[in-house]
């Protein structure tokens, strides 16, 4: 997946909002797919468990806060938003 950094003080709020947009033209959906399933098939073979249900037990309170807890469930979310987002997208386009 890909990552941007970019130092608030030294962009303009145009230039920060161009930066954006390009950047979210230029993701390459199927490679970042990739990264978070690797993320999440890691963490379903480490938990024991499917993501499915991993995650209702974690909206549920029941999977604590630990780094490894708030990634898998961080890569589940944004995976759903790239599914969501990348099929919207072409339905309407």
């Amino acid at each position: 997946m890909a990552k941007v950094t970019m130092r608030h003080s030294q962009t303009t709020a145009g230039e920060r909002k161009k930066l954006i947009h390009e950047a979210v033209r230029n993701v390459d959906v199927s490679a970042s797919l990739d990264e978070l399933i690797a993320i999440m098939t890691a963490c379903e073979e480490r938990f024991g468990m499917s993501t499915v249900e991993f995650y209702a037990r974690f909206v549920a309170g029941k999977m604590g806060d630990s780094a490894e807890v708030m990634q898998w469930a961080m890569a589940y979310d944004a995976y759903n938003h790239l599914i969501n987002t990348h099929f919207q997208r072409k339905a309407v386009g």
